[in-house]
């Protein structure tokens, strides 16, 4: 049995860690999300492996019939704006941190509007979406820097619920 007080995680970071005035409800609420829907992506498109980049142009390339290519664009256009300044990519891209260059310069080519094919925008959305998932479990652990990364959180959520609705392999978890 727990001892003491439970209290939620946005709760206890604003009243234990000093610097934690940058951790706003709507920051809070937006990893939460994600965090729970990378997990169900995961399991339900990942197929028990460990590289899922690997399985993103394929789940892509099976999806690209049934996502709506407006659904991309307007996503595709949130990040353009974010990575593309001047019809050029510009210093935020360093920071997704693409290991890749295969990836990295797939996502470049969409930013910049050079690829227009449907599957490569939608994996070039998705790879974006799982950088953020490694820099947000795996890179820069100083929660305080996240306040900035609210849109890209809700944007990326909106994406994976999409595709697992689209591809539908979710409903199968847990039977």
């Amino acid at each position: 049995m727990l001892q003491g007080v439970f209290m939620q995680a946005a709760e206890w970071i604003r009243n234990n860690l000093k610097a934690s005035v940058n951790l706003s409800d709507d920051l809070a609420a937006a990893v939460s999300d994600f965090a729970l829907t990378w997990a169900i992506f995961e399991a339900s498109e990942g197929e028990r492996t460990n590289c899922i980049p690997e399985k993103l142009f394929p789940l892509a390339e099976k999806l690209s019939h049934k996502v709506s290519e407006t659904f991309v664009d307007d996503l595709l256009a949130y990040w353009s704006i974010r990575y593309v300044t001047s019809a050029s990519i510009n210093w935020r891209f360093e920071h997704i941190g693409f290991t890749d260059v295969r990836h990295s310069e797939l996502v470049k080519s969409v930013l910049l509007g050079i690829d227009s094919f449907l599957v490569n925008k939608l994996t070039a959305l998705l790879l974006i979406v799982y950088r953020y998932r490694n820099n947000l479990f795996h890179g820069n652990k100083d929660i305080t820097l996240l306040e900035n990364q609210t849109d890209n959180l809700n944007h990326s959520v909106e994406l994976l619920q999409r595709v697992m609705l689209e591809s539908g392999k979710f409903r199968f978890l847990g039977s």
